[in-house]
């Protein structure tokens, strides 16, 4: 008797990846991927993800904030704006956290360095 459960649970398991999926179950897909640097958080604000990208690239030295748009068209292609792409001098440096939308729509945010105080 336990043998037989045994077998049936290893082949069971064995043909799990193959099932489908069940209703209501959820599926994951990529909306985007970033050729540049990695994203770190995320935030929906009216119907838009906000994120920030905390640096260094040789594009961005000190991180970005940016957006992505959804697709005009469901299932098409997602649209990434930077916002601000943070200066390598007398600017702040490497965002921390997604960024927190405000009354009318202004995007809040930390930073790990720079600015007027700097880290030692």
């Amino acid at each position: 008797m336990k043998t037989s459960q045994i077998l049936t649970l290893v082949a069971g398991a064995a043909l799990w990846p193959l099932a489908p999926p069940a209703a209501g179950q959820a599926t994951f897909r990529t909306l985007y991927t970033f050729t540049d640097d990695s994203p770190t958080g995320l935030a929906l604000g009216n119907g838009v993800l906000y994120g920030i990208t905390e640096g260094p690239t040789a594009s961005f030295p000190c991180g970005t904030v940016f957006e992505l748009q959804p697709p005009a068209i469901p299932g098409g292609n997602w649209t990434e704006t930077v916002l601000y792409a943070f200066a390598a001098t007398n600017d702040a440096c490497q965002p921390a956290f997604a960024p927190i939308m405000g009354p009318g729509g202004t995007l809040y945010g930390l930073t790990y360095a720079g600015g007027l105080y700097k880290w030692r």
